[in-house]
């Protein structure tokens, strides 16, 4: 018998009940005890990240959802949630740059090849509603840049008129999927409508911008780990 696999589940569950009744420090301290014992285990990673996320600490979380990426295949789905939920972190944090980031963070370019694997990843193969709106709004803040108005935290550099389109459309379906979350459909909707009006300043300039836009599509690595290909969720 594997006496430390079964004290990883023991842990693992209890911290996902505590989880469940919205106790998210007393579980994120159980997350980080299973992660002691097994920490090539991605799932403890990723609900350890949800449950600081949840308790306020946005950069920390940031982290464990980095970690749980780095332990997922890459461009499978959960690895794809993984990074967007790790984004999404890093863009709510009060520092105008969070203290601990990735690498890819830090760059724009890495920023724009990250998120369409990303969204490739969910595009055909969706985890959850909530990985796929993430995985979509994702790509489009990093197409949109500052042309909604958001000041990115990362360095960046101009856009193209066919680059904000794309924002544009990603936030359009992201509002659609937002569902009974009225405020945040509103949001998105505003920030579609932004993007598309950027564009069409940016459109007369170039005839690069008057080309169909295609979304690049990472190659997708049909991997997943029966273990640990699917976030338990509260």
């Amino acid at each position: 018998m594997d006496t430390g696999a079964s004290s990883f589940d023991a842990l693992f569950e209890e911290a996902n009940d505590l989880a469940s009744q919205r106790s998210f420090r007393l579980a994120a301290a159980k997350y980080r005890e299973a992660i002691q014992l097994e920490p090539r285990r991605p799932v403890a990673h990723f609900n350890l990240g949800c449950a600081l996320e949840r308790s306020g600490e946005t950069e920390t979380a940031a982290m464990s959802f980095h970690a749980a990426m780095q332990r997922y295949p890459e461009d499978s789905s959960p690895w794809a949630e993984s990074a967007a939920a790790s984004f999404n972190c890093l863009t709510q944090d009060s520092s105008p740059t969070p203290r601990a980031t990735p690498s890819w963070f830090m760059s724009d370019e890495a920023l724009k090849r990250l998120s369409s694997r990303v969204e490739a990843a969910t595009s055909d193969d969706p985890l959850t509603k909530r990985g796929r709106l993430q995985a979509i709004t994702m790509r489009a803040a990093v197409l949109a840049s500052d042309a909604t108005g958001f000041k990115p935290p990362w360095p960046t550099g101009p856009r193209t008129a066919a680059e904000l389109r794309e924002a544009a459309a990603l936030f359009q379906e992201a509002a659609a999927g937002a569902g009974g979350d009225g405020d945040l459909q509103k949001d998105l909707e505003v920030r579609a409508a932004a993007c598309s009006a950027a564009s069409s300043v940016l459109l007369p300039q170039s005839v690069e911008n008057r080309a169909d836009v295609s979304k690049p599509k990472a190659d997708k690595m049909k991997l997943r780990s029966r273990q640990d290909g699917e976030q338990t969720r509260w």
